[in-house]
């Protein structure tokens, strides 16, 4: 019984990150795996957290699962860490995991109605050790995921079906084999770091350390990666896991071999104790009824008959099975066991339960065996049991008809698998017809919505049929504004190129004339005789201080007319206000824009009444001293002393 709750579940899911598309459940009360449904694959708990498997599934485990025939949940957690254990040490000596290097170390074996792997028994290549020889109370955690999370056909291998297999003689390296096995393999469980590294999972999702692997080799380096690049990382390599099914995929069909792996092997059947032995007949054939003899009488027959009644007796026991054993498991319960009369060996071999055979292939088989045998005894109805025995050919009959058994064996797990297929198929038919019935309200909905659509296209193709005339007519009307507005160009061009003309004639002659008269203009000569005055007050200033002590500087002063200290601060002043001086002729000018060019060009400026060289060039200074000189004069004092 599973003891998983449903809270332990939520947990396997979230820290084994399973797709929740796969649908992850816990079993049915009562279930066992043996009673597998065929939509889904058990998973054990300890196959997760001991043998390092992921979903998606590795691609070499689900080739391994391919090629022994044997269902994932068939195994057991120790054999499939040795699968996981042998991809990781091929990745870590870049070696490529293949199947036929596999089976160089490790065959299939049973464990009970369990499997595993085990090393051959007739070689010396190991590279995986033994390991511990059980794992306890494994069974009883395990839960349900969707059946397409494998693509491949799963074979449910049969308990008595044969496991032998030869070792691979070609088809890998020798060069790999020695460089596995100098690196044995100690089984154990397996970290989340090493399958990350070996890219077994796609994301590392431990945030208390980062990612981090050391390669010890000649050429040492280390390889760093943080949880949270973990997706570059990925990005860069190849992945080793094969993505589900998508919903709805046709399953693969089984071949011939995978059906006979999931058949009991007749060789081994031999050896099993059967519960009953009982006898398959077809109902519609008579058998004579044998006599019963008392012990001794038989012993005395059989030792009279000698080694064909022993071969009859050995052959019976294949001829005679029970119905359990003629029902092999093939994922799940694929159809009904197949219908036959079945006849007590102890009671009269004509007294049978007669059965409605749903396949007749086995009771026609094995009727014509009983019939042969019926017309034999009916010859020699005048000869001694003893006789008839001894004259009989048991030992062909009984080959024949176990020849025949054997192939009715095989044939009738093909037609299990054919009704399994034809039943899921059924299945699959009802589902698209439900989704079709479930399609038809929305159909209709679709339709009437298309319609409406419809109607509204009609209503915007009508309106684009009067924007198309509508803009016909503006078309037409732009043309006709076009073809005035170009005439109005037209006269325009020519008020332009006239004006360009003045304009170039007012540049070349007028703008001259302007300038000069501007340049004569008492106006411009009082502001530059301000200016230079200025100018002239403050190199007499830094004259008359060359090589004198201010006092001295004081004394000189007083000699020069017309001259005052301290004029570098006002003629400073005065350079930056000139080009912004207003002269009364530039108004006069801007005012007369108005007009014509050449009515600009007549603009003459104002006349003083003073001549310009009447004006002071600098402030008077008081000063009394009759030893005063004028400025012009005392520069050459000036320069006297120097």
């Amino acid at each position: 019984m599973c003891t998983l709750s449903k809270n332990d579940l939520k947990d396997l899911v979230k820290t084994y990150r399973i797709p929740l598309d796969l649908h992850p459940r816990l079993h049915d009360p009562g279930f066992i795996m043996d009673h597998l449904p065929g939509d889904a694959i058990g998973i054990y708990f300890e196959f997760l957290w001991f043998s390092g498997i992921r979903i998606p599934f590795s691609t070499f485990l689900l080739s391994v699962l391919k090629y022994f025939k044997v269902h994932i949940s068939q195994l057991v957690p120790l054999g499939l860490n040795k699968v996981v254990s042998f991809e990781v040490m091929c990745h870590g000596l870049n070696i490529v995991p293949i199947v036929t290097l596999f089976r160089v170390f490790q065959c299939l074996c049973k464990q009970g109605v369990w499997f595993s792997f085990s090393k051959h028994r007739n070689t010396e290549d190991v590279c995986i050790d033994n390991g511990p020889s059980s794992l306890k109370k494994w069974k009883d955690k395990f839960f349900l995921i969707d059946r397409r999370a494998i693509p491949d056909y799963l074979t449910w291998r049969h308990s008595c079906s044969c496991v032998s297999n030869n070792l691979p003689t070609d088809g890998y390296d020798r060069n790999d084999v020695e460089r596995l096995c100098a690196r044995l393999i100690c089984l154990c469980k397996m970290r989340e770091e090493v399958l990350v590294h070996s890219r077994l999972i796609s994301v590392w999702f431990n945030k208390e350390c980062d990612l981090f692997f050391q390669r010890i080799d000649d050429n040492a380096g280390r390889l760093g990666e943080s949880y949270h690049l973990s997706l570059p990382l990925l990005e860069r390599v190849s992945s080793h896991t094969t993505a589900p099914a998508t919903k709805g995929a046709m399953s693969p069909l089984p071949t011939p071999d995978e059906i006979d792996a999931s058949l009991p092997d007749p060789r081994l059947t031999k050896k099993s104790k059967v519960p009953s032995r009982v006898r398959v007949y077809s109902a519609s054939d008579t058998v004579p009824e044998p006599s019963r003899t008392s012990k001794k009488e038989e012993a005395k027959e059989k030792s009279e008959a000698g080694s064909s009644t022993s071969d009859l007796e050995r052959d019976e026991s294949t001829s005679t099975r029970a119905d359990s054993a003629l029902t092999p498991r093939l994922g799940k319960r694929l159809c009904a066991p197949l219908s036959m009369a079945i006849v007590n060996a102890s009671r009269p071999s004509h007294v049978g339960t007669s059965v409605h055979a749903s396949t007749s292939g086995r009771s026609f088989s094995l009727g014509v065996a009983c019939g042969l045998l019926s017309a034999v005894v009916s010859g020699h109805a005048g000869m001694s049991r003893a006789e008839c025995s001894a004259g009989f050919p048991w030992a062909k009959l009984n080959s024949r008809n176990n020849r025949l058994q054997e192939k009715f064996d095989q044939k009738a797990g093909y037609v299990k698998v054919l009704c399994w297929e034809v039943a899921t198929l059924d299945g699959k038919i009802e589902r698209i017809q439900k989704d079709c019935d479930g399609l038809g309200p929305k159909n209709r909905e679709l339709r009437s919505q298309k319609d409406v659509a419809s109607d509204k296209v009609k209503e915007l193709q009508t309106e684009l049929t009067d924007a198309k005339v509508a803009s016909i007519g503006l078309s037409e009307e732009l043309s006709k504004t076009d073809a005035k507005l170009f005439d109005q160009a037209s006269g325009y061009k020519d008020v332009v190129d006239g004006l360009k003309e003045e304009v170039t004639r007012f540049v070349s002659s007028g703008m001259e004339s302007l300038v000069r008269k501007l340049l004569s203009s008492d106006e411009f000569h009082a502001a530059l005789a301000h200016v230079a005055s200025l100018g002239i007050n403050y190199g007499v200033e830094r004259g008359l201080r060359m090589g004198r002590t201010n006092a001295e500087f004081e004394v000189a002063a007083k000699k020069v007319s017309n001259f005052h200290i301290g004029a570098k601060v006002d003629f400073d002043k005065a350079l930056v206000d000139f080009p912004t001086t207003p002269f009364p002729f530039l108004g006069k000018i801007i005012a007369a824009a108005g007009g014509t060019l050449p009515e600009v060009t007549q603009v003459l400026p104002d006349r003083h009444i003073r001549s310009v060289t009447s004006i002071p060039v600098a402030p008077p200074i008081a000063n009394k001293d009759a030893n005063q000189v004028p400025l012009e004069h005392a520069s050459d004092d000036t320069a006297a002393s120097i």
